[in-house]
């Protein structure tokens, strides 16, 4: 009868170790740090050109249509796989200046510009 017991309970202890993992991994770790920059808030506000709060069809095609003319570097029309990374590389080098303009001023804090829904978030702690 102990058997049965102590084969019952260890299973019910695995079970029991098992669900709370899974509840632990679905539950985001919590942070004290702020949220990431809104920069897909900011590409649909650019793209929403009538500000309806919606992209239609023409508004997400207009939208990438100028960003794949940024890209096409000698205006030919088409897309090579070096003016693709090009226009990649030049986007990270930008976003990494940004970083460290904003590391060198140490403790001041970066404004989000006026229209970035962070404007009224709370300044991160130091």
């Amino acid at each position: 009868m102990k058997k049965p017991l102590m084969l019952t309970a260890a299973v019910m202890t695995a079970l029991m170790m098992w669900g709370s993992v899974a509840v632990m991994a679905q539950q985001p770790p919590k942070s004290d740090a702020p949220p990431p920059p809104p920069h897909h808030g900011r590409m649909f506000k650019e793209a929403d050109t009538n500000g309806d709060g919606t992209l239609s069809k023409a508004e997400w095609q207009d939208h990438h249509a100028k960003k794949f003319d940024e890209m096409d570097a000698n205006k030919d029309g088409k897309l090579t796989k070096e003016e693709v990374q090009s226009f990649h590389q030049a986007r990270m080098k930008e976003m990494q200046e940004r970083h460290q303009k904003m590391k060198d001023h140490k403790g001041m804090q970066a404004m989000p510009p006026k229209d970035s829904p962070m404007k009224d978030a709370p300044p991160a702690a130091q």
